[in-house]
């Protein structure tokens, strides 16, 4: 895995940086930074380009198999990285941590757990989208920055690219932040759909409480 690599090899794998001064001209103004980073490409590399380069934190959700849990440690850890368990004590250290300043990544198409989340559009489709990044950016002062690395069309390594937010992301309302957030991410998606990660389950969870993965089980029941 490619996350695993030493420095100087993973280092090798980015051919190409959009934007990058717009992270480094935040950090300079003394500003947080959140960089929101869908299941687009690969966002496990992309960590390891933020990490390698600025100083970063962010959730990870812990495994129940302690070796497991360690390898992803470590990996999200190797160049300073500091992960916080998902839970709602590292949600209070990495919000403490944010107001310092750096780097917190976060993917934002994850699908939150019960009564963390609001149905919103996506592609067409009611999608629980979390509530957690709309209250982080309202008490903190970080600014949002959205993040792909994607495959080279020619197979060869990877182009990194960084953009602002599009929406006003100190939006008191969380159900028109999370619309707009979908709304980019969606932009994002329909520029290399085919470096979407379609069968995460993004639709798991249905205002009906109907389950629109039922005919996929079955056919893979068969």
């Amino acid at each position: 895995m490619l996350g695993f690599g030493a420095k100087d090899q993973i280092q090798l794998q980015f051919k190409s940086v959009v934007g990058d001064a717009l992270l480094s001209n935040i950090l300079a103004a003394n500003r947080p930074v959140i960089v929101v980073m869908p299941h687009l490409g690969n966002w496990e590399l992309l960590v390891q380009w933020i990490q390698i380069n600025y100083p970063m934190f962010g959730l990870y959700k812990p495994s129940k198999l302690p070796q497991v849990d360690q390898l992803i440690y470590n990996a999200r850890s190797q160049f300073g990285c500091q992960p916080f368990p998902a839970t709602a004590r590292g949600v209070m250290g990495l919000m403490r941590q944010l107001k310092k300043g750096g780097v917190m990544g976060i993917l934002p198409d994850q699908v939150p757990q019960q009564n963390g989340g609001t149905f919103t559009d996506f592609f067409g489709q009611p999608a629980y989208t979390m509530t957690l990044l709309h209250r982080i950016t309202q008490k903190t002062d970080a600014q949002l920055l959205f993040a792909t690395c994607l495959r080279n069309k020619n197979k060869q390594g990877f182009s990194i690219q960084l953009q602002a937010a599009n929406f006003d992301t100190k939006q008191d309302s969380v159900e028109i932040f999370n619309q707009a957030l979908n709304q980019q991410i969606e932009s994002m998606i329909r520029q290399n759909p085919e470096q979407y990660v379609w069968d995460y389950k993004r639709y798991k969870r249905q205002p009906d409480n109907s389950d629109i993965y039922a005919l996929d089980k079955k056919l893979k029941g068969l």
